[in-house]
């Protein structure tokens, strides 16, 4: 899954100025990782709660070191339970299985812990997990 994620950054990076970036977190179900972006877009991997593979796009979030609080974005991935319709990034990242994201900032400036909430397909997020800055 971060072959395809880090294949689709690259991919894009002469046109779009993907930059890779250097935040990683522990949680329970592995290290979530800050891969780099996408114009304003923040793309980080992660291991979703079913033990997918997945991508979590952030909009706008691009580098932002201070003022964080909360952030919605979505999170795809091509296994998995599959939605309706098909989620495309403008990054390459794309897949059938993908869903809504909030992060909730433990602090304003970074590296920050947050809490991060998903839901599946047009679900509100209901499933939680906690992540820890390294």
């Amino acid at each position: 899954m971060l072959k395809w994620i880090l294949a689709g950054c690259t991919a894009t990076a002469g046109l779009t100025g993907v930059a890779l970036a250097d935040e990683v977190w522990t949680s329970n179900q592995g290290d979530i990782v800050y891969v780099g972006d996408n114009n304003n877009d923040a793309i980080f991997a992660f291991t979703y709660y079913n033990g997918q593979d997945a991508a979590i796009i952030l909009p706008g979030f691009t580098r932002q070191w201070d003022y964080r609080h909360t952030n919605l974005g979505v999170w795809i991935s091509q296994v998995g339970n599959a939605c309706d319709s098909e989620m495309v990034h403008a990054s390459g990242v794309r897949g059938t299985s993908w869903g809504k994201v909030k992060i909730e900032w433990a602090k304003t400036t970074g590296p920050s812990d947050f809490v991060l909430t998903t839901g599946d397909c047009e679900a509100e997020p209901t499933v939680k997990l906690w992540a820890k800055a390294k």
